[in-house]
Order: structure tokens, then sequence, then C-alpha cells
């Protein structure tokens, strides 16, 4: 690329004709080395051997000769330190509660020693500073231990390192700080090499160390990448540690410093993208790639993610014309499909039971793509499982279950995943045989990749689980190996491997240093995500860190100030996404830096502002209505000879498209798994268990007697209609719900057995009482059929009641207009009591029904609430129904039909 920041400093280089090989060159990452080679080789000619190059992490630890260790053997050697000097009289905490507090002190320690702390001041400043806070305070075990802690670290800190040191090995910021010690020794060793420094910015004290002592003897250079402005303005956060070097290394005052430059600016053209939800932006960048020319140089067009959990959604977005590409960030292993799916399966093993699998861990496996991928041809019975274990109302599920269902040719993998009362070594054997599978499940090349890469850092996550806990000695449980994934694979990343100069780079924010591209993609430019919070927990206060020189927020924020603008430096071409949307504690907010850009951006700058473009097409009537067309009118009919119920007729008065949905088309609403009874089955377990009570007193006059043999089986009976229903153990509210309906029937029971005590005879004439009739309805072509269940009718003093049992709240009865009952939704079960007492009369005219009313189990205490006309809002009901009103129940049920088939009528929802 032209004026690329590494072309520069190589063209400045020949100028002055060093011995390349005698050359070293320091940048910030390895990526920017691979740019590097390439500047070399097009301005260099002739045959000869490109200078030596490192990382700044890399270059380190060539100067301390020493190895680093990784994140778990640290934990590992800091672990058993700490076991060793804790008291004796105190337990040790667990290395699963360890955990919990060891990461963040981890960085700590290697951020002291990177920053050259003097740990004897720093630890002895902690120990007093706890010392104080807790004087005063009550003194409880957990101040007491974590005062103890500070002044026991300094001699657990000295064995963790000599643990490391002893396997050859030591932490990453001793790196840094052992170089610095050890740095005259090497640069005696390469004695002809001259050190050339690029790109870099905020310097921890060790690097400044480094670098200005090799200044100081003249054996190293320093390209710094700054604007010209930012430097200049005090205010700036992206000159602040550029300038802060110029004004206090002696070096720059000797000689003035003139490496700023003008690139940013020069003409460019800027967007600022608002996009709706954060996928939506792997969305957008997507269909941009797709209208660009496919022969240009893609290698020149970077796309910058801010947030590195879009690197998935972009992959999938890309389109086919993009042939070539070059990822180099790295994807948290956490966030990969694959490591989702082990978490999943590794919460459903923490969270089984002797009964099976929790149904909703079991329903999260089944429903994610990598297990589909895994049954592949047998996927469809995965969801029969599902809908099987719905139906019969399974809390847990077993591997029984499961491999009842699958295809036999399944039944294997159904072993593999779903086999019960593993140990945590066992799952950990079976799942390093299951991740091969994820090799080939992805066709597209990227995504491919992606998963390969996945499936091999998962092998070698799973293998050092189990040699860390060989080693521990400690009880291997399911909850300690969640925690060690969970900790491993955050810490992780997927590091893809491509064709770093050809096709399309795609990078994260921190990839970026000292590399340069014409077309630049950044998404995820929000506020709260660039520049990011911290996110990562310290042990050390915010003041603590400022009185010893340790980096904090004020910092991060102002290196990536830094890194942002140095992007954009040498662009032409800008693209900035943002989501526009607050979700949960994502804030639509556009990042700081958009609008600090905005607000000083040059004249050169073309600056537009975009929202993007969802089309949406709006329904032609959010308010929906269905005409009664012929062929409507025909399943009509088809409804009418088999029968129109109270409900069917409430559902249409309430909702006729609702109506029409579920008893025109059959829709019905999918069923769920109630892990706690719904208000539905817990007054269809009260129903069952009334009728298997009172069936045997049908045709007989209830006594005392019978009421208290009653009251004595209510247990038994009820436990035995929910055994039926419920196959499975019932537990947690369920429990509380079964002791609810015994005691709600008790209650019933015992009203009933006061009545009878007062001389009130009750005689069981029938019990869910099966009933229909058909008849002519005028207007309507064909015969009408009713039909109903009637719960209870008994013969009271004489005269037959039809009832009906209701476990919610009772409505007024009360009928003060007849033509209420025809559009009146709220009169609901005063239509189905009229109903029922019409099709017991049709049936029964020698002993039709006095009364009907419904037994409301909630207040019981008040009787039986009757249906029958009123005079006035709060004037009393009349209990009898005389043949009038039952005359005028017939004309409302008819004009209800009529009603159902006026071709006039849409079937429409309820006004709001």
């Amino acid at each position: 690329m032209v004026n690329s920041f590494l072309g520069n400093v190589v063209q400045k280089l020949k100028v002055q004709q060093p011995n390349w090989e005698n050359i070293c060159f320091v940048l910030p990452n390895r990526r920017a080395q691979i740019f590097l080679q390439k500047e070399l080789t097009g301005a260099l000619e002739g045959p000869l051997i490109l200078p030596q190059s490192f990382s700044i992490d890399d270059f380190v630890v060539a100067i301390s000769m020493l190895k680093p260790a990784t994140d778990l053997e640290q934990q590992q050697a800091l672990y058993q330190s700490y076991c060793k000097l804790i008291d004796k009289s105190e337990k040790p905490n667990s290395f699963e509660t360890f955990l919990g507090w060891s990461t963040p002190l981890l960085k700590d320690l290697n951020t002291i020693d990177q920053y050259l702390v003097d740990r004897k001041d720093f630890f002895s400043y902690m120990s007093s500073l706890n010392e104080i806070r807790a004087w005063g305070q009550s003194q409880d075990k957990m101040i007491q231990d974590y005062t103890a802690f500070w002044k026991r670290l300094p001699a657990i800190y000295k064995q963790f390192l000599q643990r490391l040191e002893e396997s050859g090995q030591t932490t990453p910021g001793m790196c840094y700080r052992m170089s610095t010690e050890l740095l005259e020794s090497f640069i005696q060793h390469n004695s002809k090499t001259q050190f050339v420094f690029c790109g870099f910015n905020a310097l921890s004290p060790s690097e400044i160390f480094i670098v200005r002592e090799l200044l100081s003897q003249e054996r190293a250079q320093v390209f710094w990448d700054i604007d010209k402005q930012m430097l200049n303005d005090e205010l700036h956060q992206a000159g602040g540690f550029i300038r802060k070097y110029i004004s206090s290394w002696p070096e720059y005052k000797q000689k003035p410093f003139d490496q700023a430059h003008k690139f940013f600016h020069a003409p460019k053209e800027i967007e600022v993208t608002e996009v709706q939800q954060q996928v939506g932006q792997a969305k957008e960048i997507g269909s941009l790639l797709a209208k660009m020319d496919t022969k240009q140089d893609w290698s020149k067009t970077a796309i910058v993610l801010a947030d590195e959990s879009l690197l998935m959604p972009l992959l999938y977005a890309l389109p086919p014309s993009i042939e070539k590409l070059n990822i180099t960030m790295g994807l948290p292993l956490d966030q990969h499909p694959i490591a989702i799916f082990i978490n999943a399966l590794l919460k459903m093993a923490l969270r089984q039971t002797a009964k099976g699998f929790y149904y909703s861990d079991l329903e999260s496996v089944l429903s994610l793509p990598e297990t589909r991928a895994i049954f592949t041809s047998s996927a469809s019975s995965l969801d029969t499982v599902l809908e099987q274990a719905k139906k019969d109302h399974r809390s847990y599920v077993d591997t029984a279950f499961i491999k009842s269902i699958v295809p036999k040719a399944a039944s294997a993998m159904a072993d593999t995943i779903f086999m019960m009362n593993r140990t945590p070594d066992q799952w950990v054997e079976d799942t390093l045989e299951l991740l091969p599978f994820f090799y080939d499940v992805q066709q597209s090349q990227p995504i491919k990749q992606a998963y390969s890469l996945a499936v091999e850092k998962l092998l070698v996550l799973l293998c050092q689980i189990k040699e860390l806990v060989a080693v521990l000695n400690q009880a291997f449980s399911f909850s300690l190996l969640r925690n060690l994934y969970c900790q491993l694979s955050s810490a992780q990343k997927l590091n893809f491997v491509g064709t770093p100069l050809e096709g399309l780079q795609i990078l994260g924010v921190l990839e970026t240093r000292a590399i340069d591209f014409e077309t630049v993609y950044m998404s995820g430019v929000n506020e709260g995500v660039l520049p990011g919070q911290n996110e990562q927990g310290s042990w050390i206060p915010y003041e603590v860190k400022k009185s010893f020189g340790l980096p904090t927020q004020d910092e991060q924020d102002a290196i990536f100030t830094y890194h942002f603008y140095r992007l954009m430096y040498r662009a032409s071409n800008v693209k900035l996404f943002y989501n526009g949307t607050t979700d949960g504690i994502q804030i639509g907010e556009p990042s700081r830096f958009i609008a600090q850009w905005s607000f000083d951006r040059p004249e050169a700058h073309n600056w537009k502002n975009h929202t993007q473009n969802v089309p949406f097409v709006a329904p032609p009537n959010s308010h929906k209505s269905i005409p009664k067309t012929a062929a409507v009118i025909e399943k009509l009919i088809e409804l009418a000879k088999s029968g129109f119920s109270p409900s069917g007729l409430n559902v249409f008065i309430k909702d006729g498209y609702a109506f029409y949905k579920r008893y025109l088309l059959g829709l019905r609403e999918e069923d769920e798994l109630e892990t706690f009874f719904s208000h539905k089955t817990y007054g269809m377990l009260v129903h069952k268990a009334l009728e298997a009570l009172y069936t045997p007193k049908i045709g007989k006059k209830l006594t005392q007697a019978d009421s208290k043999e009653m009251i004595d089986r209510v247990d038994a009976v009820v436990d035995e209609v929910v055994k039926h229903d419920y196959p499975q153990n019932i537990s947690g509210k369920n429990v509380l719900a079964l002791a609810a309906i015994k005691r709600n029937i008790q209650n019933l029971i015992v009203q009933e057995q006061a009545d009878i005590s007062m001389g009130n005879e009750i005689e069981i004439i029938a019990l869910e009482q099966k009933l229909s009739i058909t008849q002519v309805v005028p207007g309507i072509d064909v015969p009408v059929k009713f039909k109903g269940t009637i719960d209870r009718v008994d013969k009271y003093k004489g005269d037959i009641r039809v009832l009906d049992y209701k476990t919610g709240r009772t409505q007024d009865l009360g009928i003060m207009e007849w033509t209420d009952l025809v559009y009146d939704p709220e009169l609901s079960q005063a239509r189905q009591l009229l109903l029922y007492t019409i099709l017991w009369n049709k049936h029964n005219p020698e002993q039709p029904a006095a009364r009907a009313g419904i037994i409301g189990l909630k207040d019981y205490k008040k009787g039986v609430h009757y249906v029958g006309e009123k005079v006035s809002p709060r004037g009393k009901v009349s209990q009898i129904l005389e043949l009038s009103q039952m005359e005028k129940s017939e004309t409302v049920f008819n004009q209800l039909v009529q009603a159902l088939f006026d071709p006039n009528e849409p079937f429409s929802e309820p006004e709001e």
C-alpha cells in the first residue's frame, strides 16, 4: 500500500544503507511481521537474507530466556503454593473455589512484574491498607482470613515462582521483569545487531527500560506513527503516550521530534451506519461486500471487529464472491458453537438426578444444530423425544426413554451423549470420542476451518483438565469439571490460519497495530465496546493502581483511542457500524470516537450518517378478519353436524378469529411441558378426583357417614389420579399444588356434610354426563347439534340441579337482559350452565332441572352459585329456572348459531 507506515519505515532505513543482516525489527504483534516482510521484499533488490523480526512478547522472551507458563500451569502452581503455605489450622479452599478468585489475582501479579513494581513495598502497602480497612469493624472470620491472606501472599508468590522455575517456566510478567535484568547480557551477545522498534504507543515501564537502554547505547531506532495535530493537542488521548515520551525522554530533547505526519487529513469517505440488532451488522457488511467489484484487490480491504463475537455471524454472511480471506483475530473459544454444545452437555450432566436429565436441559441440547448434525438422518426423532416427553408430563427424561424413540442406528450415539450416572472421568473420555465428528459437519471452507480449530482446541483442553485433576489429587466432580471448562474455554482463542497477504482481511482491533488498509469496515463501534469497559476483576483498588503506576481504565481508553485513529490515518474509504438497539446490558449508543471524529473532522473528510434500510411490509390490516366464504360455510356445516359445545360458543363470542383458527382450521397451540401444574391441569385433576370419589354414591342419598368416608379417601384418590397422569414423582411447586387440591376437595365435602347435618337431602343422579341434542334452528339449512359434559347432576331438597365445578373465579350469574347472552364474553359461565340445563331437560323431560349452578372450590363457604334472572345489578338472583326462562335460553342459542352462519359477519378479532 502506498505510504503505509511499515513501507515508510523501510524507505527511511533504506536511505541509511544499513547492513540488513544485522537489523532486528521489534513490532507490536506477529501479524505486523508478515506485512513488514512484504514491504522489505518489495523495497530491497538482489538476493539477501531478510532481517530478523520479533513481536514485543517474543522479543522479551528471547531476552529473558524463560518460557512463559500457560494460564492453567500458573493456576496449578499457585494453588499448590497456596495449599502448602496456608495456616495448618485452616482448611484450604477447594480448587473449584480457588478458581473463582485466583484468575484476577494472577492478572494483577503479572501486571505488577511487567510494570516493575517493588513487590515488597506493594505487598506491605496492601497488607497495611486491608488492616486499616478492617480496623474498627467486627472481626468476623471472612475479614480475618482476607487480612491474613495479604500477609501471607508474599511467601505464596515466592513459592509460586520457585515451582515454575523448577519446571523451566515463569509468568509472562516475570519474563518482562527478568528481561530488564538480563538486557545487558543480551546486548553484548548480539553486539552487531541494530534494533528497530516500529508502531508502538503505550509502553510498560519494562518496555520503556529496554527501548531507552538500547537508545542510550545507540543500538536502536524508534519509529512512531502519530498525527501531528493529535500530538500537539494536549487533550487528545490518541497522542497522550507518545507526547509523554517526547517530553520526558532525553533522546528527544537533544533532537527535535520529526516523525509526526498529516496523513489523517487526506480526503476520506466516511459512512456511519446505525444497524438494528448486533448480528445485523454482519449481515449489512455481507450485503455491501456482495455489491463490490469481485476483481478488486481484496487484501487492501479490512473488516475490523471491535466485538469478537461477531466473527461467526460474519463468516455466515460473507458472499460467495469472496474466494480468499485471512482471519487474524482470536475468536474466544467459549463463543464457538461446539464449545456452547459441550457446555450444554456439561450443564445437563451436572443437573441430572436419579430420575434422569432435567427436561429443559435436554431440550437445550436437542435444539442445538450440533446435536442434529451428529444424529444426521435421525435428527427428526429428536423432536419426537421432546413431543413425547411433553405428552407424558416428564420433568425428567432418562436414557432408556430417549433410546426407545430414536432409531436403532442412532442408539450408540444416544448412549454416548445421554448416558446417565457417568463419572466425570467417563464423561471426558466419551466427549473426547465425540468431538472428531465435528471435523466435517460444515461445507463452507472458512466455517469448516473454524470448526476444525475448535475441535482441536477442545481436545487439548479436555486432556489438560484430565492431567490437572490427576495432579491435584482432589475429588473430580461435575461442578469442578464445568468450572474448569468454563474458565479455560473463556481464556483461549481460536487462531485461524489463512493467506495473510491475499484476500479479504478480517481482524480484531489489536491486530491492526502498525498495519494500514485503503478500505476499512469496522463493526461494533458502540460505547462500552470501543473503548471496552474493564470486565476483568482486580484485587487492587483504583487509587492503589494510580499510586504504583499500574494501568487503569483511563489508560485503556487512551490505548484504544490511539488504535482507532491510527487505523484511519491512511484509509481513504471508511464504513463504521454500530448497533442502535438497546438490549439488556448492550447499549444502543455509538462510540465516543464517532462523535469526536465527527466534531473535529478535517474539511477533506466527506461524512455521511446512515440508518440501515430494513424493509418492513406492514400488514394490510392489523385487525384480523376472515370472511365467511362458501368454503368457510361448508366447514361450519361440518362443525354443526359434529356439535357445538359451550366452550366453543364462548370462544366465538370472545374472539371470532380464534374460533375460526381452532374449530374450523383445527389449529391449536403447541403443547409445552408443564414444569408446574397449569390452571387447566389443576382443574382437570380436581374434576377427575371428585368423579372418582362420588361415582360409588350415584343413585343414593348422601349421609354424613358417606361424607366422612370420602374425606378419609381424598388423599389416596388424589394421589392415584395424579400418578395416572404424572407417572414420575412430582416435585417443587407441584407438591404444594397437590396439597391444595386435597384441601379444596376436603373443604367441599366438609361443607356438603354440614349441609346434610342440617337435614337437607342430597342424592347423586349423574357424574360427568355426556349429552347431545340435534334440533332445527330457523334460517339454518341443516340440523344443528349441541353437546356438552355435565360435571354433576343431583337432587337437592327435591329439586334437580345441574352443577359445574370451578377451581377459578366465579362470574356473576345473574341475567338482566337475555340478549346479553348472545354477545357478552363475561356471561360465559351462565351460557354454559343454561346449555347444560337444556341438554339435561331434553333427555330427561320427566325430571327437568329446576336449578343450575356452580360449585366454586375457592369460595366453597358461599355454597352453590345459581344462574337466573335478576332485576338490578345488585339484585338477588332468582334460583329457580322457570319454563319461560328455558324458552328464552333456547332462543339465545338459536341466535348464537344464526350469528355463526351469518355470511355478512366475518370471523374477527375483538376490538382493542
